[in-house]
């Protein structure tokens, strides 16, 4: 399952990428506070406090916090910001939901299916197809 890992972490930072960019470009600075939804941002606030409380390390950029849930928050809620770079906001919020259930398999060491394996690969070929 290591790979499907490293492919799932690739995605997802490439998805928080978009956003993070994207909003900035446009929002500037403040974006974090002006763009993301409350619940959001209390969230990641939550998990930042935790994080703060433990010997790790603290990160810096607050969409390291988010989940796949979260990040479909952001995307529609700002969604006149990315529909010139995604296509439909259903087809977003459906395939991201779909990786997100095959997201959890794999974030808690469970095995994939031959079934979901196929499946992941076509939903991570399907958030490609669904870009403008």
């Amino acid at each position: 399952m290591a790979d499907f890992y490293v492919l799932y972490f690739c995605l997802e930072n490439t998805i928080r990428q978009l956003i993070s960019g994207r909003l900035f470009e446009k929002y500037g600075p403040n974006w974090w506070n002006e763009k993301v939804p409350e619940g959001v941002r209390k969230n990641v606030k939550e998990k930042h406090d935790k994080e703060k409380d433990s010997v790790l390390a603290m990160r810096d950029d607050p969409l390291s916090y988010t989940d796949f849930g979260e990040l479909i928050d952001v995307l529609l809620s700002n969604w006149s910001d990315f529909s010139d770079t995604i296509r439909s906001k259903k087809a977003m919020q459906q395939t991201l939901s779909q990786l997100n259930q095959i997201r959890s398999v794999i974030a808690h060491s469970g095995e994939l299916s031959d079934d979901d394996i196929d499946r992941y690969k076509i939903l991570i070929k399907d958030w490609f197809k669904i870009q403008m």
